[in-house]
């Protein structure tokens, strides 16, 4: 499970915060996953109901293995598909939701 503070004991380190290139997030980008810190409340993460602890694994079927991974999935994009794992449930399903960025 992560921890508060964007550590995940399974990832290492935290990046420094992600570029939310639109989404409405506070994030760190660990080794294999974006981790959602924060949401701002009426932007498109909140509206596809991202939740802080949530684990952000792909973009448009690119996996978020690196900050700049993320910057290439996210940048320029005016709608995108997450796959998304609920970080508060290991026993949650992968879910895919698509979210427009403008």
């Amino acid at each position: 499970m992560v921890q508060p503070g964007g550590r995940d004991p399974r990832a290492g380190q935290p990046s420094d915060p992600i570029s939310d290139y639109g989404l409405g997030v506070v994030g760190y980008v660990l080794p294999g996953l974006g981790y959602v810190v924060s949401r701002v409340e009426g932007g498109p993460a909140s509206r596809i109901g991202l939740e802080a602890g949530d684990i952000i694994k792909t973009v448009d079927g690119a996996a978020i293995t690196t900050e700049a991974a993320w910057t290439l999935a996210m940048k320029g994009k005016d709608r995108v598909t997450l796959k998304i794992l609920d970080g508060r449930d290991p026993t949650a399903p992968l879910v895919s939701k698509s979210v427009n960025l403008k």
